[in-house]
């Protein structure tokens, strides 16, 4: 799917230049290397699809995994975050009107490699933005949650994938870790490399699961390194779940990288819920049976001021002040745990480590654990969003003040036969979140996410014979469209009669 096998973003970058400078070469040789330059071209654009669909809203690529800080050629002096030279290279190189659009602008590397006919043609290609906004990519284990092309965005690259090949050399310890930036501000990021050499508990501490946005237990990492370039336990990564939608994401993955710390097997999961235009809801669980310590890691990229606050319904946050429309109200709701803040270090660039920003929410309990995350983006002069834990039988539910709706989101554990039951819902859905207007009482849509009934006011909205991936509600007057993968039907609110179409 192009993702570099080694699944590290900067070792893509290499990746994308080696082959590059291959395929214009052979084209001006094809005589001579007798190579096949068409299938060239099309693993070539599998690769620059991925380098697209991973690029920030604010034109710079995160760093997965290792980086070393080297080129094939120093074509230009661009950030060494921005890769998107690579992009208007392509687009000249292949005609590609999408890779245009995220590359912004001409690059010296087109000139350099293509000469002013690379260049002319740039300039005569149409701008167009991608067609998928959301992509897994999942052959390499990347999934990218991403509500538009805008440079405003709200935004999630998702780590999902095998921890790597071989040795594992260039791997991080950052299963299910993720990059997040609100309104096109990057805020959550990975800490990148920094050194190979410079000492193993620097070298170590870069790689760590604690040095990502990820679950630690006991302290521990979720693959445990050996060498510089070795790992002495490797987690068994997988994602077991993708939906992509024009309204939400869902992801779910797991790894099994802490069973090493008890007799029984400790398998930790996590959903993404992306609510797109809005915010993110993840829940993180495991499964163990002894008494563990547990902690949910936030690392803020440097130049950002989250600070430990008081909501206004008297729960502990963290929050990053809105700069514009790029704040961020961090909740999270377990059994038990406080939330911590402290300095730590990313690496902007490989040799260069800066102090940054980071929060633990830390937490110790006995057998199965349960976390629920809210990130909620907030904007200066809007009104602070909210979250609260309310009622639900048989499961979890959440309301949420954001943007002046009142929105619930319900968890329950997918039971075919045992619905969860909250004030106006009656549901098997695993995920459930449902948007109310101003007044709190008018409902204008549903998100459901694998299950097969949902009842609202005593009416039976949906009734399935078999479970169904997801399904959309939007509300027009006195009925419910409802979109499901396979159908659209609507369902009238004062007879309950269904129309399908």
């Amino acid at each position: 799917d192009g993702v570099y096998f080694e699944r590290t973003t900067w070792y893509q970058r290499y990746t994308v230049d080696f082959y590059t400078h291959f395929l214009i070469l052979s084209r001006l040789n094809e005589d001579v290397t007798k190579t096949d330059n068409g299938k060239l071209a099309e693993k070539l654009q599998l690769a620059l699809d991925f380098q697209m669909h991973s690029t920030r809203p604010d034109g710079t690529t995160p760093f997965i995994g290792d980086d070393d800080g080297g080129r094939m050629l120093p074509h230009s002096l661009r950030a060494v975050n921005d890769f998107r030279s690579g992009l208007a290279t392509g687009a000249a190189l292949f005609g590609r009107s999408d890779y245009k659009f995220v590359a912004q602008e001409p690059a010296e590397e087109t000139l350099w490699l293509l000469g002013a006919e690379g260049m002319r043609k740039f300039a005569k290609l149409s701008s167009r933005e991608p067609r998928e906004t959301s992509k897994a990519f999942a052959d390499g284990g990347f999934y990218v949650m991403r509500e538009s092309w805008t440079d405003s965005a709200n935004f999630m690259l998702l780590d999902g994938g095998k921890h790597g090949v071989g040795n594992c050399g260039h791997s991080h310890a950052d299963a299910l870790s993720y990059e997040l930036a609100v309104c096109g501000t990057t805020l959550l990021v990975d800490p990148g490399t920094y050194t190979y050499h410079e000492s193993v508990a620097t070298r170590d501490f870069f790689r760590s699961t604690r040095a990502h946005n990820t679950l630690t237990i006991d302290g521990a990492s979720s693959s445990e390194p050996l060498e510089s370039f070795k790992w002495r336990n490797i987690a068994d990564i997988q994602t077991n779940n993708w939906k992509a939608h024009n309204r939400f994401d869902f992801w779910e993955g797991s790894h099994n990288g802490f069973s090493r710390l008890s007799p029984e097997p400790i398998i930790h999961t996590r959903n993404v819920f992306f609510i797109k235009r809005d915010y993110w809801i993840l829940r993180d669980s495991v499964n163990a049976t002894a008494t563990h310590d547990y902690e949910l890691n936030f690392h803020f990229d440097a130049g950002t001021t989250p600070k430990l606050t008081i909501s206004e319904n008297a729960i502990p946050i963290v929050r990053q002040v809105a700069d514009g429309d790029a704040g961020l109200e961090t909740f999270v709701f377990g059994d038990s745990g406080v939330w911590q803040t402290y300095e730590d270090w990313i690496a902007p660039v490989f040799g260069v480590k800066i102090p940054a920003p980071s929060a633990v929410f830390a937490s110790s309990g006995t057998g199965t654990q349960e976390f629920f995350t809210f990130l909620l983006p907030s904007q200066k002069n809007a009104p602070v969003p909210q979250v609260y834990e309310t009622t639900a039988r048989a499961g979890r539910a959440f309301s949420i003040e954001f943007n002046n709706y009142h929105d619930l989101f319900v968890y329950g554990d997918g039971d075919e036969q045992n619905l969860v039951r909250t004030k106006r819902f009656d549901s098997n859905f695993r995920f459930v979140w449902a948007r109310f207007g101003a007044d709190g009482q008018s409902i204008e849509e549903i998100i459901l996410v694998d299950g097969s009934h949902l009842i609202f006011d005593g009416k039976e909205i949906i009734s399935n014979p078999k479970k169904l991936n997801y399904a959309v509600v939007t509300r027009n007057n006195n009925k419910f469209h409802i979109t499901t993968e396979d159908t659209t039907f609507s369902v009238n609110l004062s007879n309950k009669t269904r129309n399908n179409s």
